[in-house]
């Protein structure tokens, strides 16, 4: 995975998310086989993963509630748009009122 890539797609969470928070807010991490895009660049508040080391298999990993992973296939980056709904859902689980408000 290249770097402008990585920037790509976080580009493309930012985008969708830019409603309900400060793009800003917004980061990724490369991790071993995936990148993480994190909210306030906390690795314990992953939005999703992005699984694009193999260009024939990649993969949205989107994390639900209870910190389990959905996966859907993506064929190019702008495929994560068709996602929007499950990437706001993920953040939701970021605003429960266990998660200070200052975060957003």
């Amino acid at each position: 995975m290249e770097e402008l890539e990585a920037e790509v797609a976080t580009n493309i969470v930012r985008d969708i998310l830019a409603p309900r928070l400060e793009p800003e807010k917004i980061s990724y991490k490369r991790m071993k086989g995936y990148l993480a895009v994190l909210l306030n660049g906390d690795r314990y508040q992953t939005i999703c993963r992005l699984y694009l080391n193999n260009k024939r298999r990649q993969y949205l990993g989107i994390v639900t509630k209870n910190k389990v992973e959905s996966r859907n296939r993506i064929e190019n980056l702008t495929d994560i748009y068709r996602h929007a709904d499950e990437i706001n859902e993920s953040l939701s689980f970021y605003q429960h009122p266990e998660f200070p408000e200052s975060l957003f």
